[in-house]
Order: C-alpha cells, then structure tokens, then sequence
C-alpha cells in the first residue's frame, strides 16, 4: 500500500520541478500541507545522493528477477502486461511509471510500492 505522502510527491514529481523564482507567485500556499512537503522534500532543498542511481536500479532489478525466476524484460513484459519498452525506461530511470503501473510491476516483482518507488528513484532511500 501505498504511503499517502509517497503518492503526493510521486504525483508532483510527475510534474516539471518548480521554477525557484516562481514559487511565491503559485496559487498554492506554502501553508498547504501537501504543497508544504513536496517544498520540503522536493530536489531544491535535498540531494539526490539520497535515491537511487540508475545503475542501482538496474542492479536491483537483476538481483530480484533472478530471485524470482524471472529470466527476462520479456517474461517480466508479460507477466506485467506492460511493453517492454517502457519497463526498459522505467528501470533506467529515463521515465516514470504511470500509477497503473505500479501495481503489476509491484506484484510480478513482490515487492511493495513503496519499495518500487524508492528504487525506481521516485523517493527517497530510507534513512
């Protein structure tokens, strides 16, 4: 299950990060709970030495199908219903996955979403 403030900043990382000069003029308050967090949390005040690499990713997913039985992109693909492709960009982090995403891929690979989303480099490693 997924966290409800993994899904807010997951949401909002979908989006083109925030021009720094612009962030007083947005409707949304800072006051805002959601919007306060992803300020927080967002790759303006962090550094991305805490998530995933593309190389980590890859490696993770190599030692988790092999874990699995799972021989290929292709066998993941159908297992998953998701093209080959796509899974191809979602794991070298050159795309994100769309929320009906998640789900397959979390089950084919038995992980949680939470641990998809860290590892895809959505979220931050825990600490």
């Amino acid at each position: 299950m997924l966290l409800k403030s993994n899904i807010c900043n997951y949401v909002l990382t979908l989006k083109k990060p925030i021009n720094i000069a612009k962030k007083q003029s947005l409707e949304m308050s800072a006051s805002d709970p959601i919007f306060s967090n992803y300020l927080v949390r967002s790759s303006y005040t962090h550094t991305m030495t805490s998530r995933y690499t593309s190389k980590q990713t890859n490696e993770w997913l190599r030692t988790t199908m092999k874990k699995l039985g799972i021989n290929s992109l292709d066998e993941l693909s159908t297992m998953t219903k998701i093209d080959r492709g796509s899974l191809s960009r979602y794991f070298n982090q050159d795309r994100r996955p769309s929320i009906d995403a998640i789900v397959p891929i979390c089950s084919a690979l038995k992980v949680s979403s939470d641990e998809l989303l860290i590892v895809l480099g959505a979220a931050d490693k825990p600490e």
